[in-house]
C-alpha cells in the first residue's frame, strides 16, 4: 500500500517537473513571437535549433523500438536478450572486420536484425553477401 502511494506521488512529481521543463524550454524561444525572423541574432537561431533538437529527442527512435519488439517476441521471458545479442554481434563484427564492423553494427535497422535472426534468410557467408553489392 505504501509502495503504491509512493509510486503515484513520484508519477505526479515527474509530470509536474516535465511540465515545468517544457515551460522553461518555451521561455528560451519567446523571441519567436516578439521579433520578425529577419531581426533574429545568431544566438536566437542557435536557441531555436537547440529547442527543435530537444523536442525531436522526446520521440523514440523507431528502429530501436522495432528491434526491441523483435527480441520481446523471440524471447519474451528473458530480460536483456537484446543486450546479450548486441554484445555477441558487436564482438563478432569487430573480430571479423575491425572498426568497420562497428560501423556496420551502428547502421543495423529492424529488417537487418530480422534477417540475421532468421536462419532461413541468412547468407551462407559474408563473402556471398558482399558479392551482391555492385562494385
Amino acid at each position: 500500500m505504501i509502495v503504491d502511494v509512493c509510486g503515484v506521488a513520484l508519477i505526479v512529481m515527474f509530470v509536474a517537473m516535465a511540465i515545468m521543463t517544457i515551460m522553461i524550454k518555451l521561455a528560451q524561444v519567446d523571441f519567436i513571437t516578439e521579433k520578425i525572423f529577419g531581426d533574429w541574432t545568431i544566438w536566437n537561431w542557435f536557441a531555436l535549433a537547440v529547442f527543435i533538437n530537444n523536442i525531436v529527442g522526446l520521440f523514440p527512435n523507431e528502429d530501436v523500438a522495432e528491434i526491441a519488439v523483435v527480441f520481446r517476441f523471440i524471447t519474451p521471458n528473458v530480460v536483456g536478450s537484446n543486450g546479450m545479442w548486441n554484445k555477441a554481434l558487436r564482438d563478432a563484427l569487430f573480430k571479423q572486420y575491425g572498426r568497420v564492423g562497428l560501423l556496420l553494427m551502428c547502421s543495423l535497422n529492424a529488417e537487418d536484425v530480422s534477417i540475421l535472426l532468421n536462419t532461413g534468410r541468412r547468407f551462407e557467408s559474408s563473402d556471398k553477401m558482399f558479392e551482391l553489392v555492385p562494385q
